[in-house]
């Protein structure tokens, strides 16, 4: 067998173990409209039919999960306040039958302490800048979610505003 169709076979196999998921809702926090904004249209576009909600902070980050469990949680680890860390913290410490997957951005490169971010209980992060479809292709990593099962990402728009969820 080909490396090739060796890795084709071993792509279809994992495909098939686990459930195609197509996010329902996806959770941005961050204190920047801009970044929020960014998001909601990334995403919207992509995952049609997905609820994003967007929230400026950790405490309306905690209420939003509380009252409704993402798909995923994208986090802003430069958040203003309590900031991103303690939110994640705050996440896994919540008792819930399933584990939200939870994506940080961040400019940093190491956590102030001089940790890397590789040792936070995280599902995956993107070094800003980024392009949408990183993002993208991230979630549909973390839900076993296929190219095909969502609407192609357009280019984004200048100039919308948020608008709604």
């Amino acid at each position: 067998m080909s490396p090739d169709a060796l890795r084709r076979a071993l792509l279809a196999a994992a495909l098939h173990e686990r459930p195609r998921i197509a996010p329902s809702r996806l959770l941005v926090a961050g204190d920047d409209p801009d970044y929020r904004a960014w998001f909601r249209l990334a995403l919207a576009r992509t995952f049609r039919g997905a609820i994003v909600e967007r929230v400026p902070d950790s405490p309306s980050a905690l209420a939003a999960i509380d009252h409704a469990e993402p798909s995923v949680a994208i986090l802003d680890l430069d958040m203003l306040g309590s900031g991103g860390l303690d939110l994640v913290a705050s996440i896994r410490a919540r008792p819930s039958e399933t584990r939200v997957p939870v994506i940080v951005t961040t400019a940093l490169r190491e956590l102030s302490d001089g940790r890397s971010l590789r040792t936070l209980d995280i599902d995956g992060f993107l070094a800003k800048p980024f392009e949408p479809s990183q993002l993208v292709t991230m979630i549909r990593r973390l839900l076993s979610v296929p190219p095909e099962a969502t609407a192609r990402p357009r280019a984004l728009e200048a100039g919308r505003s948020e608008s709604h969820a």
